[in-house]
């Protein structure tokens, strides 16, 4: 072992210090400076195709309104009392979602006080 005359150790020229990785961003340019970029030929089967990075909007689709089918209700009773049965669900749905809402709500409040930001 090398050492000079106040017992600090001498840095040899082939080890000056341990490499910094290198980042990323880095590993990417030497890799791409390492490797030159692979052309490839389209197939003679694509040429009618276009490529895939040029992209057209295609032509939009004609929808012709169909007829409307009539509907054949001989009891409007019948439709009264599934709608009302309808509303009902759709209320207790609204009903319990305002509820989880609610408790959600005290939860996140609880928390925000016990644990300041």
């Amino acid at each position: 072992s090398s050492t000079s005359r106040d017992g600090s150790r001498w840095k040899s020229p082939l080890f000056m210090g341990k490499k910094k990785k290198p980042s990323m961003a880095e590993r990417r340019k030497r890799r791409s400076r390492r490797t030159p970029s692979i052309k490839v030929e389209r197939p003679s089967v694509l040429a009618e195709l276009p490529p895939v990075d040029a992209w057209e909007k295609p032509a939009p689709t004609e929808v012709k309104p169909s007829d409307p089918i009539p509907a054949e209700i001989d009891n409007d009773s019948v439709v009264d009392g599934e709608a009302d049965e309808t509303v009902a669900k759709a209320s207790s749905l609204v009903e319990s979602q305002r509820k989880s809402v609610d408790c959600l709500t005290f939860v996140r409040k609880r928390v925000e006080e016990y644990f300041p930001i």
